[in-house]
């Protein structure tokens, strides 16, 4: 569906980030690592435009695949906010 309905330089892709984030750190599992481009080329092309919480979210996506550790431990661990704004 994201990578149907989504396009990449979409006004809908930042009205979403906060699902692509989600949906994107949730994707911990070997089975599920084919539909990680999906996610991090939208929050890419919103960091690429100028939305600075697309590049914490990139960075903390990439930890939750490498530390196989969903997104809310990593903020609490790192003592971290994120914000999600336009």
């Amino acid at each position: 569906i994201v990578e149907d309905y989504i396009p990449l330089a979409s006004s809908s892709t930042s009205c979403v980030i906060f699902c692509l984030f989600c949906c994107g750190c949730d994707l911990l599992d070997d089975s599920m690592i084919k539909y990680r481009p999906v996610y991090m080329e939208r929050i890419e092309s919103l960091n690429q435009r100028g939305v600075s919480s697309a590049g914490v979210a990139k960075q903390l996506m990439h930890q939750c695949w490498a530390q196989r550790k969903f997104w809310w431990n990593l903020l609490k661990e790192n003592n971290l906010d994120i914000t999600f704004a336009i």
